[in-house]
């Protein structure tokens, strides 16, 4: 039984997505599956997608569907999804190399939860930084 489906929605995600990916394939703890849920996306995600899946030894299945908004295509991926527990990772995000692991370590501890968040780094366009950018990412420095 696969512990983990690493849930991944997206569309139009070429820009960081390979980096996303790769953050995956870094992770301490291996009993994972991923789930990509594609809103039919006109650039080359599922090429990268498609590369990701031939350099990894765990699954990964794309199911591609007409677009109907994004809770739709985040919902897709959870009824897709295998494992136990699900984490969702966005075509922007990056998790840190034992994300996983010390979250199910969590679970296993405290059963009775119902969520575990963890943090992650942002990949931000340096077209899209501004002030109000820089003092939100100040002020999420507090969790360290």
């Amino acid at each position: 039984m696969i512990d983990v489906s690493v849930c991944i929605p997206t569309y139009n995600g070429e820009k960081y997505l390979k980096e996303s990916l790769d953050s995956i394939k870094k992770q301490t703890f291996k009993n994972i599956e991923v789930v990509i849920s594609d809103d039919q996306s006109k650039d080359s995600t599922l090429k990268i997608v498609n590369e990701f899946k031939q350099e990894v030894d765990f699954p990964v299945t794309i199911y591609s569907h007409q677009p109907k908004g994004i809770g739709a295509n985040w919902n897709h991926c959870i009824e897709k999804a295998k494992g136990k527990y699900i984490k969702f990772l966005f075509q922007d995000d990056v998790l840190y190399d034992t994300c996983i692991e010390e979250m199910v370590e969590i679970y296993s501890k405290y059963p009775d939860i119902g969520l575990v968040a963890c943090k992650r780094d942002f990949i931000i366009d340096a077209n899209m930084k501004s002030e109000q950018t820089e003092i939100w990412i100040e002020s999420i420095k507090i969790y360290k």
